[in-house]
């Protein structure tokens, strides 16, 4: 799928954040950590969104030529590794910022799930996996790619629609 795709995806994290207690002002920087999630796991490919927008640091990695596309960074190993991260390093100024880190992570596997080349989810198992018949399947860009990203665009839509009062009544109180 592509960086746009990922990204709204991954931004749609934030509907974890009401059941943990976030409902204030921090969901706003919480859109942000699902969108680096999302876009996270494809640090191992060099012609990907999360290189051009961090004007290509993440590619002094190397990650896709130790690597390769869609192994190590897209398997459920490294969603674990990369939320744990986040939630040990990562100063807890918001306390839901590991889990919605760790949930846009793991939108990026899920909706990859649908390309026709598949995922090594259970590496180091080299098993290329496809989870969705293959009418289902689309490649990077194509029909799958444009109806998760409306999905994802109606996600954000919704969660905008039923807590955006809060949000705003809180980011105003701030002013």
């Amino acid at each position: 799928m592509t960086g746009k795709t990922h990204a709204i995806v991954g931004a749609n994290a934030i509907w974890i954040a009401p059941f943990l207690g976030v409902t204030g002002w921090e969901v706003l920087p919480l859109v942000f950590v699902g969108i680096v999630g999302g876009l996270f796991p494809d640090v191992d490919a060099k012609e990907s969104e999360i290189h051009d927008e961090t004007f290509n640091v993440t590619k002094l990695l190397m990650a896709h030529k130790l690597f390769g596309h869609r192994r190590f960074f897209h398997s459920f190993l490294a969603t674990g590794l990369a939320g744990w991260t986040i939630g040990r390093f990562v100063p807890p100024v918001i306390p839901a910022i590991a889990p919605v880190f760790a949930l846009g992570y793991l939108s990026h596997l899920v909706i990859d799930g649908f390309n026709t080349k598949g995922v090594v989810y259970l590496w180091p198992i080299n098993w290329s996996i496809n989870w969705v018949p293959d009418f289902l399947q689309s490649p990077c860009g194509g029909w799958m790619d444009d109806l998760l990203f409306v999905v994802g665009a109606m996600g954000l839509g919704a969660f905008a629609y039923a807590h955006g009062t809060s949000v705003l009544q809180s980011v105003l109180f701030l002013l």
